[in-house]
């Protein structure tokens, strides 16, 4: 679990992310990042119902997402605003290739 300091929770924020964010696709996972003036990075992970309808299958890919983002965000000097949403394929997939997913993502992007 996130502190609740570095969460993005407000509607706003996330609104904003989703909006002015950089944006980038893999198979497994859509990374959005905002680099914000706030000072320290915040985050949140979004796996939909249409990804299973079976909420022990969606806490799963999140509890495996969190920690990604925790050390994406000990790696990164920059604070930022970050939403990973897992797509249909991490379903089948297993906690390694979400990580590997997420840092390629990010070194894409410049993030790290």
């Amino acid at each position: 679990m996130l502190q609740a300091s570095h969460r993005l929770c407000a509607r706003r924020d996330i609104e904003q992310v989703f909006k002015k964010g950089v944006v980038f696709h893999t198979r497994y996972v859509t990374v959005r990042v905002f680099f914000s003036l706030f000072p320290h990075s915040r985050g949140t992970v979004v796996v939909s119902n249409k990804i299973s309808k079976k909420a022990v299958v969606r806490n799963r890919i999140k509890r495996w997402l969190r920690p990604v983002m925790r050390n994406v965000f000990s790696l990164c000097p920059k604070s930022m605003d970050m939403i990973i949403s897992a797509k249909s394929p991490a379903v089948e997939s297993d906690a390694r290739v979400l990580r590997e997913s997420v840092f390629f993502a990010c070194k894409k992007m410049g993030v790290l």
